[in-house]
């Protein structure tokens, strides 16, 4: 599937820096955390992703992790079933 089909493009508006100042210190930072932040506009919560941290600053991606991939999938079909087929109808 193309990302648009899939999880989406990437959209740039989701990636803010944010001053560190505004994280709160019981948070241990590293590139790769997940995270909840809410947007001061919408008062939304959202999952978020650290993605750089700064000395001044870090660099969040509030894009689904898969945003912008390519998605391949391997499907094993298990059964069909005949009764469906039979009625023309869809299970």
């Amino acid at each position: 599937l193309q990302p648009a089909d899939a999880f989406g493009e990437i959209r740039p508006a989701l990636v803010k820096d944010i001053p560190r100042a505004q994280i709160p210190k019981r948070i241990t930072l590293r590139v790769g955390k997940r995270l909840s932040a809410v947007s001061t506009l919408s008062g939304r919560k959202r999952r978020v992703r650290v993605v750089e941290i700064g000395r001044e600053s870090v660099k969040l991606d509030g894009n689904h992790v898969l945003a912008g991939k390519v998605i391949e999938l391997d499907v094993h079909m298990i059964c069909v079933d005949a009764a469906s087929e039979a009625s023309g109808t869809k299970p």
